[in-house]
Formats: C-alpha cells, structure tokens, sequence
C-alpha cells in the first residue's frame, strides 16, 4: 500500500494493489545493494586482482553487476517514461512530482533537466524503500 502510494505522488501513476509492476522493478533494483554492502560477499573484496576478469565471465561480481545496474536503469525510466506519456496525452494525476517538475521546465525540457527530474523523482521512491525495509527487519 506504502509502495503504491509513492508512486501514485512521484509519478502520478495508477497502481495494483497487488503485483504492481513499478513496486516490482523497484524491489528487484534496490536488493543489489543489499547484498553488495555485506563485506566479503564477493571473492573480489579478498581478492581485488579479480576486478580484472572480463564481465563476460559468468558469477563474476561485473557479470552481477551488469545485470543490477539494467534493473537500476529500469526503475528509473520506466515508471518516468509512461508518467510523462500520460502527463503529454493530458490526462495527469493532480498529485504528481513528475507533472510540478515538467510544468517549471515545460514539457520540451532538455536531457539534464530530464535526468535530475528523473532522478529527483526516484529519491522519494528510495527513501520509501529504505523505511520500508527497515521497518520489516523490526518487524521479524
């Protein structure tokens, strides 16, 4: 429900109430960094020689994180793109950072304003993940 809310004032999107793509992608993106910030998880952290194995080399920690830095792209774009198609059509949600951003730059912004719109938008979704996670761990 929490997820579900942030997305609707970030982007200003409809939500599922369950199963929710964007709540999804953004649960799948954040994890990497949990399991990136446990010291010597990765053999690269004893061994940093290994920082020189191709990526191309499966299990290998840039093999990983190639894959996390896809799904980081994803829960940023995504849900910025589709608000963007719905604030462009005409049909924008009353509460929605994406929409009050794009209205101060217009909707012909250029690719920096775009990105720190974009990532400006994804601090309110981490900071909900963040607490989210926090308070589950308290919980268990």
């Amino acid at each position: 429900m929490a997820g579900e809310t942030v997305i609707r004032i970030a982007y200003g999107l409809p939500c599922l109430e369950r199963d929710d793509p964007y709540v999804a992608v953004a649960e799948k993106a954040v994890m990497p960094m949990f399991v990136a910030a446990i010291p010597g998880n990765f053999l690269v952290d004893h061994l940093p020689i290994l920082k020189k194995i191709p990526e191309w080399i499966p299990g290998t920690f840039k093999h990983h994180a190639k894959d996390w830095k896809e799904w980081a792209l994803t829960m940023l774009n995504e849900p910025y793109a589709d608000a963007k198609k719905i604030i462009v059509r005409g049909f924008p949600s009353p509460y929605s950072h994406v929409k009050g951003c794009l209205r101060s730059y217009g909707i012909d912004i250029h690719r920096r304003a775009e990105t720190l719109n974009r990532r400006s938008s994804q601090t309110v979704w981490n900071r909900w993940t963040q607490s989210r996670r926090t308070l589950k761990s308290k919980s268990t």
